[in-house]
């Protein structure tokens, strides 16, 4: 009997010890598991602060960047943002066009610091079912419609007309009259200053980059890590990228009316 307890104790001691070993390792993988998720935390958390501070800097206060609005690979119009906002020329759109379709990014970008793809349905994606052009404003419908169209300042007259009870004999007259080009540039201006960029529209904006409709290149670490987690659970970080964002981010590009127009109503 008293063999039989010693045994006894002896196995119970045994496997004591060994559960207390694998503990031990499990404990100690935990550890280094936990001590290294941290560091990459840390180092993580390092390279997006860091981002950030340059996407601010680059991006929303001094914009070095290119935006061109798509739609199913076709470019329809583009600009180039502050300090030397210029308009693609149809030149520069074809050429673009053959990049995109190989989705060769880089050739586009050339020295820039971002790009950033707009893709046509994120116009239509909008809550808001009109944009404002200071004193008047388009339809969503109508601005789509502008902006897809090869007779964009027709158009363009006809919607304000219509979308604001302007008398039909009220005609517009602009420096866009005879580039249909530089008109959807400056209406891609409006709708990326009102509807994406600043701090209150920081939240749309990278939902939209999550859905697909909006493309930016080269996608560093803010975007990675926007791309992996819900955005409402870091507004305070996507909102801190654009606090200066629209003061006067694309450099006179966007359109308002009552500075590109004069109103002729003498035609009747």
């Amino acid at each position: 009997m008293a063999l039989g307890t010693i045994l006894t104790i002896a196995v119970y001691a045994i496997i004591i010890y060994v559960i207390f070993k694998v503990i031990r390792k499990i404990a100690k993988a935990f550890f280094y598991a936990g001590l290294l998720t941290l560091l990459i935390l840390l180092v993580s958390g390092f390279f997006i602060v860091k981002d950030i501070m340059s996407f601010k800097e680059n991006f929303t206060e001094q914009g070095r960047s290119l935006v061109i609005l798509e739609e199913n690979g076709n470019i329809l119009t583009g600009y180039t943002m502050k300090p030397n906002p210029k308009f693609l020329t149809a030149g520069q759109i074809s050429e673009y066009s053959d990049y995109l379709e190989n989705k060769d990014y880089g050739k586009i970008l050339e020295d820039k610091y971002k790009l950033m793809i707009v893709k046509l349905d994120l116009v239509s994606d909008l809550k808001t079912e009109r944009i404002s052009l200071g004193e008047v404003n388009l339809k969503k419908e109508s601005m789509i419609a502008i902006l897809k169209s090869s007779e964009a300042f027709e158009l363009f007259n006809e919607a304000l007309a219509e979308d604001n009870d302007i008398l039909p004999e009220t005609v517009f007259d602009a420096r866009f009259k005879e580039d249909d080009l530089r008109l959807k540039a400056a209406l891609l201006g409006t709708i990326v200053d009102e509807e994406l960029l600043g701090a209150e529209n920081a939240v749309n904006f990278f939902k939209q980059y999550k859905k697909g409709n909006l493309i930016i290149y080269p996608e560093t670490a803010l975007f990675k890590f926007v791309r992996l987690v819900p955005v409402e659970w870091i507004k305070s970080v996507v909102k801190n990228a654009f606090v200066k964002a629209k003061n006067g981010i694309t450099g006179g590009i966007s359109i308002k009316i009552e500075e590109a127009y004069s109103i002729i109503k003498d035609k009747v």
